[in-house]
C-alpha cells in the first residue's frame, strides 16, 4: 500500500463512524440466510425488547478492531437499532479467544443463564482444527450447544469458522467445516457460512485478510465485521416482522 493510499483510507474508515463501514461487501445470494423461522425474536420485538447473544472466539471478541464500539457484536446492535425502530436491543459480547467448541459451551450455559437472550449467534469456530484435534468432540459440543440454546427457549444462529489464506496453510479445516453444516442441518439451524464470504471478499481484494502491517489489520477487522454484521441484520430483522 502507498503511502498515499494509507492515509486515505484511515480517513474514509473514521467518516465512516462506528455504526457502519466505509463500504459494504457484496453478499451473494447462495450465501445468504433466506426465509429465517426465529420465533422467540419474532415475540421479543413484539414486546418490544430483544436481546442476542453472541458466543464465539476472538473474532467475536473483538480487539483486532482496536475499539469495543467496533466490534462484530457492537456492529450489529447498531444495524439492529437501525433497523427495528422502537424496540430496545442489547447485543452481549460472550466471546472468549483460544476457545473451543467444547470451552464454548461451558461458557455458554453460564451465559444463557445470565442473560436470557432470545437470540444467540453462535460462531463455532475450530481451534480444534488448528490444534490438530479430532472431529468427533467438536461434533459432540455441537450438539449439547444447540440442546442448551433450545433447552433455554431461545432461537440460534450458527456461523463457521473464519477464513484466511495463512489458516488453511496450517489446519486441515475441511472436516470441521463439513461436521457443522452436518449438525446445523441435522437439527434445521440456519447456518451463515461466514468461511465461504471471507474467502470471496478476499479473492475480491475487498479484504486482505492476511494483512501484516497493524493498522492495516484493524481497518481490515473493522470492516469485515460491519460486512457481517450486514450480512446478519437484513435476515434477523425480516424474521422479527
Amino acid at each position: 500500500m502507498t503511502r498515499l493510499l494509507f492515509p486515505l483510507l484511515v480517513l474514509l474508515a473514521a467518516l465512516a463512524g462506528p455504526g457502519r463501514a466505509a463500504e459494504t461487501c457484496p453478499l451473494p445470494e447462495s450465501l445468504a440466510l433466506r426465509d429465517l423461522s426465529l420465533p422467540a425474536v419474532k415475540q421479543a420485538v413484539a414486546a418490544g425488547r430483544l436481546t442476542v447473544l453472541m458466543m464465539g472466539g476472538a473474532a467475536t471478541a473483538g480487539k483486532a478492531a482496536g475499539d469495543e464500539s467496533l466490534t462484530l457484536p457492537a456492529r450489529l446492535q447498531a444495524a439492529l437499532d437501525a433497523a427495528l425502530p422502537g424496540v430496545v436491543v442489547r447485543v452481549v459480547n460472550g466471546g472468549v479467544p483460544r476457545s473451543t467448541a467444547e470451552s464454548g459451551v461451558q461458557n455458554m450455559t453460564r451465559m444463557l443463564a445470565e442473560t436470557r437472550p432470545n437470540l444467540v449467534i453462535w460462531a463455532a469456530g475450530a481451534r480444534e482444527a488448528v490444534l490438530g484435534l479430532d472431529v468427533d468432540p467438536y461434533v459432540n459440543a455441537l450438539q449439547l450447544g444447540i440442546q442448551a440454546v433450545q433447552r433455554a427457549g431461545a432461537d440460534l444462529i450458527l456461523m463457521d469458522m473464519q477464513y484466511a489464506p495463512s489458516i488453511t496453510r496450517i489446519a486441515n479445516l475441511a472436516p470441521f467445516r463439513a461436521a457443522l453444516a452436518g449438525t446445523a442441518s441435522a437439527h434445521n439451524v440456519p447456518l451463515l457460512e461466514r468461511y465461504e464470504l471471507m474467502m470471496r471478499w478476499n479473492d475480491d481484494g475487498l479484504l486482505n485478510l492476511d494483512a501484516r502491517d497493524s493498522e492495516e489489520r484493524q481497518l481490515v477487522a473493522r470492516k469485515l465485521f460491519g460486512c457481517l454484521a450486514d450480512a446478519l441484520v437484513g435476515p434477523i430483522a425480516a424474521a422479527a416482522r
